[in-house]
This record gives structure tokens, sequence and C-alpha cells, in this order.
């Protein structure tokens, strides 16, 4: 990639990065005031960065009959895009879990998230502190956001934090036992290309090709279970088969490289058996480097392109802040 485009991209992303942070936040509080902007803020932003949803497989967003169920999404972790694509891909029900430290990295759209309605009845963010002996916290902030949400449903990352390898992590089973405990269903959702609607470890936002594509695990019941080994298993197959899912038609329509296999745990099938003795989950892949290492086809857009999201996005700036200030 050429050093001027290099640069493109970095001020797009500033300009983006604004517009995400100041513009559309405070253009969404003023526009619906009443539940502090939350929903039109994703929805907005899902619009402004352009990325298109590419569907694997039949299943769609598990949605019970019953409105008091309560659904638990369990979905990969890459980058800041997961709280605006997954916001979008669950219908904007419920919140999603997170450390209260994601103020820090998206200061005003984290705080209106928290404060708002999160559209339909609760905050979009659900905060919780992780540290060793929190796991009763978490039970207490789950059944506290659950009890007040009219739409009972939360998005969790159960990898624990930011994953960009093409291999998953171990699933962590603090959430999982509080499903299994409380008969929280779950659905597993995968999203390949989050990373490159966002991504703030390269200071990149809408990379070529912008393109998101899911997957969608069948709804697993717990009470359909005896023990919650049997749940946990369920939930792991589940996971394994949604991944290679996602990243499998991904990979078929040039978007990624072929995911690697991936054994009956959900893991890499290199993983080893004291690994999983350990930590009594999946242990954790390694890093995996495609046969031919390079960006798969149109990885990187053209100078032109970027040029043109640059004029957009500044427009779109310049409109706001004229609509604000003047």
């Amino acid at each position: 990639m050429s050093l001027v485009t290099e640069i493109l991209l970095r001020i797009t992303f500033c300009v983006d990065l604004f517009l995400l942070q100041i513009v559309i936040p405070l253009l969404a509080l003023l526009y619906s005031p009443r539940d502090a902007g939350t929903h039109n803020m994703s929805a907005w932003t899902s619009k402004m960065l352009g990325y298109r949803i590419h569907k694997a497989g039949q299943n769609t967003c598990y949605v019970p009959e019953e409105k008091s169920t309560r659904v638990m999404y369990l979905a990969n972790h890459r980058s800041w895009g997961d709280f605006i694509v997954d916001r979008l891909l669950t219908g904007f029900r419920g919140g999603s879990l997170s450390r209260i430290m994601v103020i820090v990295g998206i200061p005003m759209p984290a705080t209106l998230a928290w404060l708002g309605s999160g559209q339909r009845g609760t905050s979009a963010l659900w905060f919780f502190k992780r540290a060793k002996g929190a796991t009763p916290a978490l039970w207490a902030t789950l059944d506290r956001n659950f009890e007040v949400a009219i739409e009972k449903a939360v998005v969790v990352y159960p990898e624990g934090h930011r994953n960009r390898s093409d291999k998953p992590l171990p699933i962590r089973t603090g959430t999982l036992r509080y499903a299994f405990d409380r008969n929280v269903h779950v659905q597993v959702l995968i999203a390949e290309g989050k990373e490159r609607v966002i991504n703030e470890a390269q200071l990149v936002t809408r990379r070529s090709p912008n393109v998101v594509t899911v997957s969608f695990s069948d709804p697993i019941v717990p009470k359909n279970y005896s023990t919650f080994e049997g749940f946990h298993g369920a939930v792991c197959e589940a996971w394994r088969t949604t991944w290679l899912a996602a990243y499998g038609a991904a990979a078929e329509a040039g978007y990624c490289a072929p995911p690697p296999a991936l054994g009956p745990d959900g893991m890499a099938e290199s993983a080893t058996a004291a690994d999983h003795k350990r930590i009594h989950r999946p242990p954790a892949a390694v890093p995996w480097t495609p046969p031919n290492p390079g960006p798969p086809p149109n990885q990187h857009a053209s100078l032109g392109m970027h040029m043109a999201r640059l004029c957009i996005v500044g427009a779109i700036s310049a409109a706001a802040y004229y609509t604000l200030y003047e």
C-alpha cells in the first residue's frame, strides 16, 4: 500500500472517529432525548460506516415467542466494531455485556448507551467488573438488567477479550453457568469482518471489502440438558460449527483466508489435553499462517476510493457542524 493511501486511511479514521464519538451521539441525543439517542446512534453509525451484511446459512436472530424468555447471544469479539455490528444483527434488542473501561475508548457513545433506554427498556451497555471472585457480582448485574429490560436479551463475548486471529479462543464459563442456572436461551452469533468496519489497533475504518459475513446457530435451551457439562458441550459444538460456517462462507466469497480445522470442542485440533484439563474448557488456539500469506482479493481499496470516502465523510462532518453550531 502506498504512503499516500496510508495517510488517507488514517485521515478517514480520524474523521470517522470524530463523527462516531461526537457528531452522531449529539445529533441522536437531540433527535430522541427520551432514550438518550441510543437507538438512532447505533442505526446511524451503521449507515455511516456503510458495511454490507453477507449471511451464511438459513438461521436468523432468535426472538422467542414468549416475551418473558431471556436470551443470551454469544458473539465473537474482534474490535470496537462489535458494539455497532452486533447491535444491528440482533435487531437492537436488549444490551451488550461490557467492562466499564469501554468508556475510556468511546466516552460519549458509551455513556449515552449506558444512561439511555437502549431502545425499549434498559441500558444498551450492561457494565460488569472483571476480577477474580467477581462471579456473584456478574450474576447480580445480569439479574438486575434482565429484570428491567422489556426485551430480555443480551450480547455476551464469551472469549473474554478481543481475538483477531482466525481461530476462536476458549469460551469462559461464567456467563454459561448463569444461563444454565437461570434457563437463559443461548444462540451463537459469529461475524467475520467486524475488524474491517472499525479497527482501532490499525487506526482504520471501512477497509475493503467492507462486508461482514454472519452465521447464526440454532437456539440452545438449557432445560433440555440434565447437566452443565452437557449444556456446555452443546454450546462448544454450536460455537465450532457456526464459526466454520461464517468464516467458510467469507473465504468462499474471497473476504478472508480459509478457516483452519477445528476439533469437536470448538478449538484448534492441535490443542493438547493438558491445556484442556488445566483450564477446564477448550484450550487457546495457536497462531495460524495461511500457505500463501497476503491479503485476499480486493483487500485494499484503490487510492481513488479512499479519496471519495474522505470527501463523503468530510461533507457529512461539515453538515453536522453547521447544523449544531450555526
